[in-house]
């Protein structure tokens, strides 16, 4: 479970920016994505349950959330007000692509598992679920 009480508090009492506060959200969105592409293949989902409940009880798994919201929550070398708000999203952007690719994805194994339940079309999922991921709606992040 994405949503611990040790990853909710650690949001409460530390004053994260908004794209470090939708990390939690983005992984369980990632994990619904997964389970509809699944349901939509009917490939059965209790694999699936099985793989991710071993995952995200992992003894250090609290800690890799918060370390990917830590992650995120750093702010751009150069100074925000010397920043557009397109430089900003694109900043964010990058930084949460970089995040599911080299760590969202290596912990939760993503391109073996879709390579396993999507066989051809893992690509293809796998692509959705980096776009979604990285994708930052309107907001003002200042």
């Amino acid at each position: 479970m994405v949503r611990t009480e040790r990853v909710l508090r650690y949001l409460e009492e530390n004053d994260t920016n908004k794209v470090a506060s939708m990390v939690v959200d983005k992984v369980v969105e990632m994990k619904t994505i997964i389970y509809s592409a699944a349901v939509a293949k009917k490939i059965d989902t209790e694999f699936l349950d099985h793989y991710i409940a071993t995952v995200e009880s992992s003894d250090m798994f609290e800690n890799n959330v918060i370390n990917w919201i830590v992650d995120v929550d750093i702010y751009p070398t150069k100074g925000l007000n010397y920043m557009s708000d397109e430089e900003l999203d694109e900043f964010y952007s990058e930084r949460l692509n970089n995040l599911f690719t080299e760590r969202i994805g290596q912990t939760y194994g993503l391109e073996h598992l879709l390579k396993f339940l999507f066989k051809a079309d893992w690509l293809l999922v796998y692509n959705t679920l980096l776009a979604r991921f990285a994708f930052i709606p309107q907001m003002s992040l200042r």
